[in-house]
């Protein structure tokens, strides 16, 4: 827990919840959540980084983002977390970003993929640890999906990762055994500003889970629930 030191009162990030009839009115918001982050970081300290997930929501927030008005040539993207498959996979995230994200205003921004040319994560960590030493950090904004089985980026129920790691970032498995790269905790709590979009009753269901107390290998989104060190948005369609 933070301490004050002009007042000696200790102070917990807030946790602010936003809920969305629809889907599009959730992801206009987040996408007006992040394009402020990043404004304001430009203007505070010349750039900013933003780190962004996969999935199907980013391809309704990312159009949006990138069509905001935003000095793009000082902003840094990298990915929350990365499949170990090749950048024009049509499961990689670097793909869904180069084509959702990195078009319209937002072409000019720099990007730094986790996938490197080593067969395992094992392998590309050193080489992504560097490629991340090239993104300001810490991370000005992060934005997060969740899985129902509450994992975020690439940290699963179970995953050592999640206390093991000390890195920026952290090779990691899926449950169905495809091979991963993920930010590390470190790197996420280390962020200024968290953004969670969720839609979905079961999602929503796991969430509510999360937000009570219990182990973080069971339920790693309670990494950034149960936590004082970055303030956290949670927009629910």
């Amino acid at each position: 827990m933070r301490l004050n030191l002009s007042t000696g009162v200790r102070q917990v990030p807030m946790i602010e919840e936003r809920f969305f009839k629809g889907l599009d009115a959730c992801a206009q918001a987040v996408s007006d959540a992040l394009g402020d982050d990043l404004v304001a970081a430009i203007a505070a300290r010349g750039q900013a980084s933003l780190a962004v997930s996969g999935g199907r929501t980013p391809r309704v927030v990312f159009p949006q983002l990138a069509a905001r008005e935003v000095a793009w040539d000082k902003v840094s993207v990298t990915l929350t977390d990365e499949r170990w498959v090749p950048a024009d996979h049509v499961d990689s995230n670097e793909k869904l970003a180069r084509e959702y994200l990195l078009q319209d205003k937002a072409k000019k921004a720099q990007f730094i993929g986790l996938k490197t040319p080593e067969a395992t994560p094992e392998d590309g960590q050193k080489a992504c640890e560097e490629r991340l030493a090239r993104v300001p950090l810490p991370l000005d904004a992060v934005y997060l999906g969740m899985g129902e089985d509450g994992h975020m980026a690439s940290l699963f129920p179970g995953s050592a990762a999640l206390t093991e790691s000390s890195g920026a970032c952290a090779a990691t498995v899926a449950p169905d055994g495809v091979l991963r790269m993920s930010l590390s905790p470190q790197t996420l709590l280390n962020a200024r500003h968290l953004i969670l979009m969720l839609s979905g009753e079961k999602k929503r269901a796991v969430y509510e889970r999360a937000k009570k107390p219990g182990p973080v290998v069971d339920l790693p989104l309670r990494l950034i629930l149960h936590q004082d060190q970055v303030p956290i948005a949670i927009f629910i369609a």
